[in-house]
């Protein structure tokens, strides 16, 4: 299991991995993207702070320390927006770190690209 912990300024999971940034270095990523959380990711709040992404737990990732203004973040992750929309959107509601964790859950491999998840087109005989 993945836990990863926010402490004040670093995104950091279990044994060293996944670790989202350092001081005010933030790696560069694809802005076009509209991150959604994977659909097939569960949420799972273990308490008031705690969430678990992803079943089952030895495969999951959990975050600790989410509180409100990192709460803000996770409805905005349903492929409507871009990535640099997510974050400002994220910022204004008082989630001052989420381009971190948007990282820290790339990492993980819990954001996919909205684009990515349209279907193809169909002709009628695929779909029937």
């Amino acid at each position: 299991m993945t836990v990863a912990r926010y402490d004040g300024g670093l995104w950091t999971g279990a044994a060293g991995r996944a670790k989202a940034w350092h001081g005010d270095r933030v790696p560069i990523v694809e802005v076009r993207m509209r991150p959604v959380l994977s659909p097939a990711t569960r949420r799972l709040w273990r308490d008031r702070t705690t969430l678990q992404l992803g079943r089952p737990s030895a495969r999951a990732v959990v975050l600790e320390n989410v509180d409100d203004r990192r709460r803000a973040l996770l409805p905005l992750l349903d492929g409507s927006r871009t990535r640099g929309e997510v974050i400002a959107e994220a910022r204004a509601a008082g989630c001052w770190d989420a381009e971190q964790l948007l990282v820290l859950l790339e990492q993980a491999g819990l954001l996919q690209d909205a684009d990515d998840l349209v279907a193809r087109e169909l002709t009628r005989e695929d779909r029937d």
